[in-house]
């Protein structure tokens, strides 16, 4: 496993493009409020958390 450490969070903005899509947080599947950003290998990854969930991850 691959140690992601601490992410950079980030609201999820709407905007004209995506303001009808809902992200679902991929740890419990409710509405997602954050995005987190992490830097792994070279790469990032993209996650997207709700509220409760960002706190516990990192």
């Amino acid at each position: 496993m691959v140690n992601r450490g601490k992410p950079e969070l980030k609201p999820i903005e709407r905007d004209e493009k995506n303001k009808d899509k809902t992200y679902f947080c991929v740890a419990c599947g409710n509405p997602a409020t954050q995005t987190a950003f992490f830097k792994v290998e070279g790469a990032t990854i993209v996650e997207r958390y709700c509220d409760k969930c960002a706190k516990t991850v990192g």
